[in-house]
């Protein structure tokens, strides 16, 4: 396995420290915090980078419990905009 020493990747746009602290708070607005990459493109770039990465490393074979019906349904869900929230079946 390749490893990375953590002094030697890039620093993170300040967005990335919006995004949080957004998450970290109790009144945190889930549509303003999905709409944050979109004000920079190369943070958009490293969250699609990042999940590749750790896609490669998810084996759903591993977790009886995962549906990716499910997943992708709840993905999708919270990338929409919604101000009810997302809608289940």
């Amino acid at each position: 396995m390749n490893t990375v020493a953590v002094d030697s990747l890039p620093p993170l746009p300040y967005l990335a420290h919006e995004i949080l602290l957004a998450v970290n708070s109790a009144d945190s607005d889930m549509a303003a915090i999905g709409a944050t990459p979109d004000k920079e493109p190369g943070l958009r770039v490293r969250i699609v980078a990042a999940s590749l990465l750790l896609s490669a490393q998810f084996d759903p074979a591993r977790c009886t419990a995962f549906r990716a019906e499910r997943y992708w349904h709840d993905a999708v869900a919270m990338g929409e905009p919604n101000p009810r929230g997302p809608t289940l079946p």
